[in-house]
């Protein structure tokens, strides 16, 4: 199964690349390559449950060494690093083909949602870079679309800062909160003081940053 997920894996990381490079232009195959890749990114065939883990390793003497685990369920590692590509793959499509992948924000952002609360790190990390690429994407899109920068402010508060808020406050792992800080400097490096009108984020963010030095 492993090698099922390695070819998807590089796969995602051919269109990755092409979107990258293509820009918008890569627009016509959106559609075909965002089905496909949400197909990754719901599959759940990479994990078993403790109590079946016995028997998927005695059907193949090298599943074992390929599982990872937190003592309830275990995973194949290639599995969730394919899953993190296919994140990371979304937020490149978002980027490049940004008009777009309008159409897929609403649904993409509840299975994001998913990811933040995931069993396996690696993924979890992925989602808050997904976050932020498509704070940067719903800009470019809204900006070819002549929108106003409020809708681009109300997704950061509604979406991306209160998410990031919630992680934040409800985790100990240091690594994540280092990745959740981050992203909100790129962010906020990105779109200056625009991005605090109409909100107070700001404020929020000055209580993160002091409960951090505390």
């Amino acid at each position: 199964k492993s090698t099922v997920y390695e070819l998807q894996f590089g796969g995602l990381s051919f269109f990755t690349s092409l979107a990258d490079i293509k820009g918008e232009a890569f627009a016509p195959a959106l559609d075909e390559v965002m089905t496909e890749t949400i197909k990754i990114l719901k599959d759940k065939s990479g994990i078993v449950e403790k109590a079946k883990a016995k028997d998927e390793f005695t059907l193949d003497s090298d599943s074992e060494d390929e599982m990872e685990g937190n003592g309830e369920v275990y995973w194949n590692e290639d599995f969730m690093e394919t899953k993190s590509n296919a994140l990371r793959a979304v937020g490149s499509f978002a980027k490049a083909a940004s008009v777009q992948f309008v159409k897929y924000f609403k649904d993409f952002l509840v299975l994001l949602d998913e990811f933040t609360d995931y069993i396996c790190d690696t993924v979890v990390f992925e989602s808050i870079g997904t976050y932020e690429a498509l704070m940067f994407a719903l800009a470019k899109a809204h900006k070819a679309l002549g929108s106003s920068q409020t809708s681009v402010n109300n997704f950061w508060v509604t979406e991306v800062f209160s998410k990031f808020e919630e992680l934040i406050n409800n985790t100990d792992d240091q690594q994540l909160v280092s990745e959740i800080i981050c992203s909100i400097y790129v962010i906020v490096d990105h779109f200056g003081k625009d991005l605090f009108v109409g909100n107070n984020t700001i404020d929020r963010c000055i209580q993160i940053a002091k409960s951090l030095l505390s």
